[in-house]
């Protein structure tokens, strides 16, 4: 028995079955022995946590998602920048683009181009 321990009570902290913490409590007067009414005192407690816990993760979790999708906006955006918007010009050829077809994703866009010079 732990030192001067005399009544013990606790409960998961969780969400579903995944249970990440626990709530303890103890007391070490013989007589303040737990109830059944402080164990459902404790239970509700220990759900409200669980859930304000859970809500925290879950506000992470869609901060983080926002962020990496500004960034591959960003990213696309640069990329969008740095592709050409016409054909090279090499001096001494007659070049002509013959076709274009631009595929788009989320992150990136390839430009195709088919050509046929002329020299």
């Amino acid at each position: 028995m732990l030192q001067g321990v005399r009544s013990v009570l606790a409960v998961p902290l969780g969400v579903e079955s995944k249970v990440f913490g626990i709530i303890y409590a103890d007391s070490p007067i013989a007589e303040g022995r737990f109830t059944e009414d402080h164990l459902k005192v404790l239970t509700t407690l220990a759900s409200v946590a669980a859930i304000r816990v859970e809500n925290a993760r879950l506000m992470e979790a869609r901060l983080q998602q926002e962020r990496l999708e500004r960034e591959l906006q960003l990213a696309s955006e640069i990329q969008q920048r740095l592709q050409p918007t016409a054909p090279p010009h090499v001096a001494g050829t007659n070049c002509r683009a013959s076709a274009f077809l631009v595929m788009r994703s989320a992150a990136t866009t390839t430009i195709l181009l088919s050509a046929r010079m002329v020299v």
